[in-house]
């Protein structure tokens, strides 16, 4: 199959698209979520129902269906998020499963709620990332209770006991590091994402690893936490360049928060790789026009999503409840921004 959207089929980005508003909004919507105005949600179910979407009827018939797989994400502002919604609905229908989503927007306490929500509803199974915050998966436990499968990805809870399919952020996050540390680059900080994170502790400890097996001291100066918000950025950026020995290099844990740093070097006239080395992890669509080219990580996100299809399908045909994981490779690309010039 060529096309990775069947003639027809439509989802909540098209909606999104057709209505000029966020896809978070168009779930929400389609969730009967009251924090949604009874005015777009009409104009959401309206727009639904004429496009022909799975999802486009009313909130109790939806609970009484059975071909509902939930997917539960941190945000629908994350590039990497929308895309594996995307690649995931594409598979999902495939088996004529459709797909409501759910966005935690990374905090933990929305994201207890929305693990009591799913269980008023008779789903086939649901995907799961957990929010940047989260301590723990046991809010979604209550899913077992009710017979509903359900798999984690992405960001994950690695102590409970379920099946989880992830990348391998140690090893690729200690290869982009050791490929700045050879071009010379001997001062790499790193903008890093909740602690809390599965994600985003192995990226850390990856960035950690490199620099110990070449033998440079770890400076806890150049390792900042945040949300890697805009505004996180900003501040982190800020304290880091007004460091006595300030960092030559840059590895930051998120493609979006690559594209706010951009913005704060260019403002402030740094030049990349000149002054400052940038490597991301995970690309977002806006870098492909930056100048100069970003070097970055290349997170398997159609994998990602092909592989938490079969394996929530796999579960709810077959009852099925395996509990080995997967771990993905990702790549990572070299471009001009991680270079030596000097």
């Amino acid at each position: 199959m060529s096309k990775e959207k069947k003639q027809g089929k439509v989802t909540v980005f098209d909606i999104a698209e057709a209505l000029n508003v966020s896809a978070s909004t168009v779930s929400r919507s389609l969730n009967d979520h009251p924090n949604i105005s009874r005015k777009t949600k009409k104009k959401v179910f309206t727009m639904a129902k004429k496009m022909g979407y799975g999802m486009g009827l009313k909130y109790k018939e939806a609970k009484s269906t059975r071909n509902l797989i939930a997917l539960v994400i941190p945000s629908l502002e994350s590039s990497f998020y929308i895309d594996y919604a995307k690649h995931l609905q594409y598979y999902l229908d495939l088996f004529d499963y459709n797909l409501v989503i759910f966005s935690t927007n990374n905090q933990y306490s929305e994201e207890k709620k929305i693990a009591e929500q799913l269980t008023q509803f008779k789903l086939a199974g649901a995907i799961i990332s957990l929010s940047n915050s989260s301590e723990d998966a046991k809010s979604f436990k209550a899913l077992d209770e009710y017979n509903i499968p359900w798999v984690m990805f992405d960001q994950i809870d690695p102590i409970i006991n379920k099946i989880s399919v992830t990348t391998d952020g140690i090893a690729i996050s200690k290869r982009a590091i050791s490929h700045l540390l050879r071009n010379g680059y001997k001062r790499i900080a790193h903008l890093a994402g909740h602690p809390n994170s599965s994600k985003f502790s192995e990226i850390v400890r990856g960035y950690k690893t490199a620099l110990e097996d070449d033998g440079i001291a770890f400076n806890h100066d150049y390792l900042i936490y945040s949300d890697l918000t805009k505004e996180d950025v900003t501040e982190s950026l800020h304290r880091l360049l007004t460091l006595d020995i300030p960092p030559n290099a840059i590895f930051i844990a998120s493609s979006d928060a690559t594209v706010e740093a951009l913005q704060f070097l260019k403002n402030n006239s740094i030049e990349i790789p000149k002054d400052i080395a940038l490597v991301s992890y995970g690309f977002e669509k806006a870098l492909k026009y930056t100048s100069p080219s970003i070097s970055h990580v290349q997170l398997p996100v159609k994998q990602l999503a092909q592989q938490t299809s079969d394996i929530i399908i796999s579960m709810i045909r077959e009852d099925h409840f395996s509990t080995s994981s997967s771990v993905l490779t990702a790549k990572f690309i070299i471009r001009k921004s991680s270079l030596n010039v000097n």
